[in-house]
């Protein structure tokens, strides 16, 4: 009887931290999101990713090809009018104003900065979730929705050079509403 006690009570246990341990998360590189737009005349599919606040809302997209970009661009919706191409193997930080400080010496002709562009993007297929942390007791509460958006950009560097991207779209999974 003791024996079976313990037991039970190791895996009463046992439960509570695999329960207490599961970690609701955003996935945003998932085959599921998907980023089309054109680029010098051709069409290009990538797998995007959204940019996420520190409560999982979407802030933006990002895009990496870096074989035809050279680096990666991030495009915010809020702020306004923040976007940018950072080339590939930079350490950068995002300042207050969208303005970039990297940790090392950068040719500034290679960085691209937003020139015009627009994005939007609605909400679709919303699930209500609780989430309730037996350990801590914190509770919490949103929506986790599917985000379908369109986009164009255009960024330019020092040298005059842009990028335009046109007819972009996005669909990503599970953001929070």
């Amino acid at each position: 009887m003791k024996n079976e006690l313990s037991i039970l009570l190791l895996s009463c246990f046992s439960l509570l931290l695999l329960i207490h341990c599961r970690k609701e998360s955003v996935v945003t590189d998932s085959p599921e999101n998907i980023l089309t737009y054109q680029y010098s005349g051709q069409n290009y599919t990538d797998t995007g990713s959204a940019i996420l606040d520190p409560d999982n809302k979407i802030q933006g997209i990002e895009f990496r090809n870096s074989s035809v970009f050279g680096g990666i661009i991030f495009f915010y919706s809020l702020p306004a009018n923040c976007a940018f191409l950072v080339p590939d193997n930079s350490s950068y930080m995002l300042l207050a104003g969208c303005r970039l400080s990297f940790a090392d010496p950068v040719d500034s002709s290679k960085i691209y900065y937003y020139r015009s562009g627009a994005i939007n993007y609605s909400y679709s297929n919303c699930k209500h979730k609780i989430v309730h942390d037996l350990v801590t007791g914190i509770h919490a509460e949103y929506d986790e929705c599917s985000v379908t958006g369109t986009f164009s950009l255009t960024l330019g560097n020092k040298n005059n050079e842009k990028i335009a991207v046109t007819n972009g779209s996005f669909v990503f999974k599970d953001v929070r509403k």
